[in-house]
């Protein structure tokens, strides 16, 4: 299997949310370097344990996502996705999305019966462990099992922006709103979601 290109793009003037992982923002910049530093400190201020090597950031007409994968998820059956399963840590920031800007645990659900398609919403969790906000998603199931031989090892995460044909970024200047794609990668399947036109606000 081929992994789509990670991709870093810089941005500047961004405002960084404090709330709840204020801790971690002191003498903080305001460049994606800053934002995946920060949700390095973040993520461990959670007490997550993310993959520090792949960390994915797109920022672009008002969107920016900052994220990366969990250690772990790879060992995890498919079939566990039934009770839901912690695949990722990410900031969101958005002018055109209700999600409120911050840190989020990433939990996908899924009940996985089969190989092959299946619905498969993902929850925004904040630090309280609140949902905050979900998205439908579609995950592609390889395999029931951890593969003994998988098509690649470890998981990660990867986002892109996605715009309509007709948008004309220069006329439409930041009312522009494109949809975030946002795929996850793991040996037993795969996992994608697209917002903010299919996000719920709210558990």
């Amino acid at each position: 299997m081929t992994l789509p290109y990670i991709h870093i793009d810089h941005v500047e003037n961004m405002r960084i949310a404090r709330g709840d992982y204020s801790c971690c923002f002191s003498n903080i910049g305001e460049s994606i370097s800053d934002i995946q530093t920060a949700l390095v400190h973040a993520s461990k201020s959670a007490g997550v344990s993310i993959v520090t090597d792949y960390i994915t950031s797109v920022s672009q007409a008002g969107v920016t996502f900052v994220a990366a994968s969990i250690e772990g998820v790879e060992k995890i059956p498919s079939t566990a996705y039934r009770d839901g399963v912690d695949v990722g840590f990410a900031y969101y920031s958005s002018k055109s999305c209700d999600i409120p800007e911050g840190f989020y645990t990433l939990r996908i659900l899924a009940k996985v019966e089969c190989i092959g398609e299946v619905d498969s919403p993902m929850e925004f969790l904040d630090r309280n462990g609140r949902v905050v906000a979900t998205s439908r998603g579609k995950m592609d199931v390889f395999s029931l099992t951890v593969p003994e031989n998988p098509p690649f090892v470890g998981n990660i995460i990867t986002a892109k922006l996605q715009f309509d044909e007709d948008m004309k970024p220069r006329e439409l200047g930041l009312a522009l709103q494109p949809t975030l794609l946002v795929d996850t990668w793991c040996s037993n399947g795969n996992h994608r979601i697209s917002f903010p036109d299919e996000i719920v606000i709210g558990g």
